[in-house]
């Protein structure tokens, strides 16, 4: 590289940087009303790790609070968010290690998974198990503890939970794991374990297909996806049979493009609308993520448009602009709004750095067009120490799950829930 290519690398580089942060100054940003709390103010609990809404019920996913972990249940009365119970498994220790690391509610069901968690305590490995709590009146009450179906060492419970009706999934690095409930004895049964096609195949090698670590399930359709860093990305969709009951594979979705590398790192599933999304895991820093809306017609899935933020936060300084953001980490979708969360993976690094500066941003599809429109940045109020983990919408909120919010007097994160409430029309 010359003299002259390198100045004009440095010119691009700070024209793009002043012009990006320009953009920044601009856009729209919402602090939330009111964050939701833990019953242990202290350090490092990661409360917020998961999330799920089954209205008027939000459950919140602690793994690091207490032995072995805690999953919160509050409830909406009059408006107001109030804690409503405490769930806690009745194993301890490595029984039950990894509690509330996922979680999933649907009316009066909860199910929580324990990744790391032995089925018995002479288990010589780490199966993971889901805990299955009902709601009796005002009490959450366990109900059950779900083991892998197979045993040790040859299939497990450590993916996220999907809970719809009586139909539990429950992913693994290469499978997912569907139960389901009796209605007569109120049991959870386990149905069958939905694979991978083959292996995705390059010009140049097979490569490996991570299959089941995240999940989007509704009463009739399952996906199923899992990013990988060796491009056999793709996403599988399930549509159960109404007369068997079965799941049966009915499409494979495939990233588009540099800007999905991570194509399934997320996913969001309302009616024949699902949102992918391509939390970068490349190297290149310039690939900043995605997220992809594909719409169902007639059983086929098109990809109708691709987000991508405005007014991301950006350090000042020449390279800044070009660091691995991570948008697309974690993807939510109601009632014609998409929630996006931007942030890096740790675990990554990038010669031109990574986003530690975690933030989200909110889409709404105009009604006439049809068209998905940037409407506002979502920060909290201690923007620099936020680090956003999980995000859901209902009708009225966007909630947040910030396992680095600094509520309580201490300087070290307790993890919090943001509430950010839409605007009166």
């Amino acid at each position: 590289m010359n003299r002259r290519q390198l100045y004009l690398i440095l010119v691009v580089s700070a024209i793009s940087g002043l012009a990006l942060l320009l953009i920044t100054q601009s856009t729209a940003v919402w602090r939330p009303q009111v964050s939701l709390l833990g019953d242990t103010p202290q350090s490092r609990l990661r409360f917020g790790t998961s999330l799920d809404i089954s209205l008027p019920y939000i459950v919140v996913g602690a793994p690091l609070d207490g032995d072995p972990g805690t999953a919160y249940v509050f409830i909406q009365q009059a408006g107001v968010w109030r804690r409503q119970a405490r769930l806690i498994p009745s194993e301890k220790g490595l029984l039950a290690e990894g509690f509330g690391g996922s979680v999933s509610i649907d009316r009066d069901v909860i199910a929580v998974s324990a990744a790391s968690a032995l089925r018995t305590s002479t288990s010589s490995g780490r199966e993971g198990v889901v805990y299955i709590f009902q709601r009796r009146g005002q009490q959450w009450i366990q109900q059950a503890r779900l083991f892998p179906p197979l045993p040790s060492s040859q299939s497990y419970l450590k993916g996220s939970v999907a809970l719809k009706g009586d139909t539990l999934a429950v992913g693994e690095q290469d499978a997912v794991h569907i139960f389901n409930r009796d209605r007569q004895t109120d049991q959870w049964i386990y149905a069958e374990t939905l694979t991978a096609s083959q292996p995705r195949t390059t010009s140049f090698n097979t490569v490996r297909v991570k299959f089941g670590p995240q999940l989007a399930l509704s009463e009739t359709t399952l996906a199923v996806g899992g990013d990988s860093v060796d491009g056999g990305n793709r996403l599988t969709i399930f549509t159960r049979n109404s007369t068997t009951k079965r799941w049966i594979r009915q499409a494979e979705l495939f990233p588009k493009g540099a800007d999905e590398q991570g194509f399934g790192h997320s996913l969001a599933l309302e009616n024949n609308t699902l949102v992918v999304g391509s939390s970068t895991r490349g190297l290149a820093p310039w690939f900043h993520g995605s997220a992809s809306v594909f719409e169902r017609h007639n059983d086929q899935w098109q990809r109708v448009a691709v987000l991508k933020p405005r007014g991301r936060h950006i350090d000042i300084g020449i390279f800044n602009w070009m660091y691995r953001y991570g948008f697309g980490a974690q993807v939510a979708i109601h009632n014609g709004y998409i929630a996006v969360i931007a942030q890096d993976s740790p675990d990554l690094v990038s010669l031109f750095g990574s986003n530690s500066h975690t933030e989200a941003f909110l889409f709404q599809q105009e009604a006439t067009t049809k068209r998905w429109r940037q409407q506002t940045k979502l920060l909290s109020a201690q923007s620099q120490q936020q680090s956003f983990e999980s995000i859901k919408i209902t009708s009225d909120e966007v909630m947040v799950g910030d396992i680095g919010a600094q509520i309580s007097e201490s300087n070290d994160p307790t993890g919090a829930v943001h509430i950010f409430r839409f605007p009166a029309k």
